[in-house]
């Protein structure tokens, strides 16, 4: 059960916070990022994506993405949805309900203005969070998105990643990471992710369909 619990969140967090997204609402996968964009794996995840005719959406920092917006650019222009990870990647619990505000809303400008769109979509680095955080987050009108199964990708072992992919289930929403932590094995990553889903015989959803 704990080691469940390490990788799927939601079997305590839906109960005791139900105003956050845990889990997919239509009995299908979703796939997200976190931590994007990085150049040179952000590229590799779209093509792998895209071959394979799945949507996913991406939290992005926001500082990074001010480094790399034709990526987010990109990202977007192929179907995606631009997400928020906070403007810098810190354990938001640490900072004051000042910082807190700074960090949401910056990244929301910033992402904001390189898509033309909206964000509407929040998870805090991490999955850390507090009250100050989901008010922050509600105060902008995005939605708080967590996750039921976390891939340690960023620990570089494709072994622990088969190891998660065992509580798969139909409505998971996956976490996996487009970083330089975890850019060595993020393709082995998908491929073995689509055949698990193959295998199960689940399927992919459409990240608008997931959320709503």
């Amino acid at each position: 059960m704990f080691e469940r619990f390490q990788h799927d969140p939601s079997l305590i967090g839906k109960i005791v916070y139900p105003n956050i997204i845990w889990e997919t609402r239509c009995n299908k996968l979703l796939v997200t990022f976190d931590d994007c964009p990085n150049p040179g794996s952000t590229e590799k995840i779209l093509k792998a994506l895209s071959n394979n005719t799945i949507k996913a959406a991406f939290f992005c920092n926001g500082s990074t993405a001010a480094k790399y917006p034709e990526l987010v650019k990109l990202i977007h222009s192929e179907g995606h949805i631009i997400a928020s990870h906070a403007l810098n990647h810190v354990n938001l619990r640490e900072l004051t309900p000042a910082q807190i505000n700074e960090e949401i809303n910056a990244a929301g400008r910033i992402l904001s203005e390189i898509t033309g769109q909206p964000v509407t979509y929040f998870r805090p680095p991490y999955g850390r969070f507090n009250r100050h955080v989901l008010n922050a987050v509600k105060h902008i009108k995005q939605t708080p998105v967590l996750w039921s199964l976390i891939c340690p990708d960023y620990k570089n072992d494709v072994n622990l990643v088969k190891f998660a992919l065992r509580f798969l289930r139909k409505n998971s929403i996956i976490v996996m990471h487009d970083s330089p932590q975890s850019e060595k094995i993020v393709l082995e990553e998908v491929r073995m992710l689509i055949e698990k889903v193959h295998e199960l015989q689940f399927e992919f959803g459409d990240p608008l369909e997931c959320l709503k």
